[in-house]
């Protein structure tokens, strides 16, 4: 039996929900309660920051989305995915999952016990096919998945940054 659109995306929720309380979980066990939850805020703020920016400059590009695009669509484009009427530019998800991961490297990297390879690359993998599976999906061009991946790192980096900064000044 294929499941339906609504249990496959019941499943997506489930498994983002249960990633996202071991990532939790993780920075407050390997940091502490105050430093994790620090760290916490700010992958929240990052993620927030993304998807906001993402969805504030698509309105001001208004680039249409390789597949609302008849020239994409009459010339081989493979649709996945439902027609948005949003606009493509920049990629929010490329930006989310970019910034998550940058924002949670940089906090496990305060526990200076372990270096976190396996988890930096892992979760910059998992970034990168996030990224990629949006212009499979018709929903991107490469200009997009690469401007919102900066745009990710940047902001993962800063605000990993301004938490490091309050942990240092007020929890050391």
């Amino acid at each position: 039996m294929v499941p339906s659109s609504n249990s496959t995306v019941n499943v997506h929720v489930l498994l983002s929900f249960v990633t996202g309380v071991l990532i939790v979980a993780g920075l407050i066990w390997r940091l502490g309660w105050k430093k994790g939850l620090i760290m916490t805020l700010a992958a929240a703020a990052t993620f927030g920051f993304c998807d906001q920016a993402s969805n504030f400059i698509k309105d001001i590009v208004c680039r249409i989305r390789p597949l609302n695009e008849a020239y994409m669509l009459e010339n081989g484009l493979n649709v996945l995915e439902h027609a948005s009427s949003s606009f493509s530019f920049f990629s929010g998800h490329s930006a989310n999952s970019f910034g998550l991961a940058t924002c949670t490297v940089i906090g496990f990297r305060l526990d200076k016990r372990l270096k976190y390879n396996g988890y930096a690359t892992w979760m910059f993998f998992w970034a990168t096919m996030v990224a990629v599976s949006r212009i499979f999906v018709g929903k991107h061009y490469l200009g997009d998945i690469i401007v919102g991946s900066l745009v990710g790192i940047a902001a993962g980096f800063v605000f990993a940054n301004i938490a490091r900064i309050i942990i240092n000044k007020f929890l050391k």
